[in-house]
């Protein structure tokens, strides 16, 4: 049984970490590679787009040009569709997830007996 346990809680750890790193590689890479997110189109564009990003500049309140990037949905003929709050729901809910993780891991005895 003690081995069980160690083996259940190396397992939690393990995906909780997997899940917090994920979390930094996901915005990363939606700033800038967005198509080595492609595994996430189904899940945040709708059917038959792909997730891209969009860069503008606007004024700041001051009148400098600021830089924007936006995670967008194309496909050739349709208008775009923001994929922003998708994009951050999957964000957050990684860290919540894997904290999670290690609130059951910390109810499981690390050395049961």
């Amino acid at each position: 049984m003690a081995q069980l346990s160690l083996a259940v809680r190396t397992v939690l750890l393990i995906v909780a970490l997997v899940f917090f790193l994920s979390c930094l590689l996901l915005f990363a890479a939606g700033m800038f590679a967005p198509r080595a997110l492609g595994f996430l189109d189904a899940a945040v564009c709708p059917q038959g787009m792909q997730l891209n990003n969009h860069e503008y500049s606007r004024p700041d309140t001051e009148g400098n040009d600021v830089t924007a990037v936006t995670l967008i949905c194309t496909a050739e003929g349709q208008q775009p569709v923001d994929a922003t709050p998708k994009m951050l729901l999957i964000l957050f809910s990684l860290p919540v997830l894997a904290a999670m993780l290690l609130l059951v891991r910390s109810r499981i005895p690390a050395n049961p007996g």
